[in-house]
């Protein structure tokens, strides 16, 4: 069973090794392949997956313009072969086990579609923050329910992965969306599939002074509630999650000062 990463990148130079030799580090008797899509950066992202890509033949990728961070995903599954498929930012990195973890779980579970596990939040140096948001969204993980998933996104998304035959039934990821896009392909999946749920730390997700969950916190939150409402007509829970987005926003706020 072969495990296909996507990574969209553009002026990474200061995560982007350390992404790639997490899934390098990954990889051990596994068959992966890692596609990084790069739109043509203009500091040394490029120079360092040139240099990665000569020492690990497991990794492939293109330098060349694109339409967002969207368009480069799916740039990158239309060119992967694996049968179990993720995507993980030039930012972020997989804890050691990952793979072999989420592998494993598909083989014991050939009725899951797709599947998601823990996630720490880390800074630019890789200290773990916001321990009291990813308390809570563990709980959340761990009693999944579509509902629940209407009101907020807690699937942290360098943790999962899905099936290329659930790809095949559900498409590509919106290139509509530029914030939000992997929150509404887990209610597109979720809609169609009951997800599995590996209580195990399994990637890191790292916030820092550029990425989009800094320079762009409050529209992403305006933009979850509109694909919220997208995917339920039920005002119940167009109130709720609206009233959670509120909620987090504030603590959030709260948690910078």
């Amino acid at each position: 069973m072969k495990i296909s990463i996507i990574t969209p990148c553009r002026n990474q130079e200061q995560f982007i090794r350390a992404t790639i030799l997490s899934i390098a580090d990954n990889i051990g008797n596994l068959e992966v392949e890692h596609i990084i899509v790069d739109g043509q950066s203009s500091d040394t992202t490029l120079n360092s997956i040139k240099e990665l890509a000569e020492r690990y033949p497991h990794i492939r990728y293109l330098s060349e313009p694109d339409n967002g961070q969207t368009n480069a995903i799916n740039k990158g599954l239309k060119m992967a072969t694996g049968d179990i498929l993720g995507f993980l930012n030039a930012d972020d990195v997989y804890e050691p086990g990952a793979l072999q973890k989420i592998h494993q779980f598909f083989i014991e579970n050939p009725g899951k579609q797709w599947a998601y596990g823990k996630c720490k939040i880390i800074n630019e140096k890789g200290e773990e923050i916001q321990k009291p948001i990813t308390f809570y969204k563990n709980i959340l993980m761990s009693h999944y329910r579509l509902w629940t998933l209407l009101i907020t996104d807690y699937i942290c998304q360098p943790a999962c992965f899905w099936r290329r035959s659930a790809m095949n039934e559900v498409g590509w990821f919106d290139e509509s969306q530029h914030l939000v896009m992997d929150y509404e392909y887990w209610l597109r999946l979720g809609k169609k599939y009951a997800p599995g749920f590996l209580s195990v730390t399994l990637a890191r997700f790292r916030i820092h002074r550029t990425s989009k969950s800094s320079t762009q916190f409050h529209k992403q939150f305006q933009e979850e509630t509109l694909v919220a409402q997208k995917y339920t007509q039920n005002p119940l829970l167009h109130f709720l999650h609206k009233l959670h987005a509120g909620l987090v926003i504030a603590l959030y706020s709260i948690i910078k000062r």
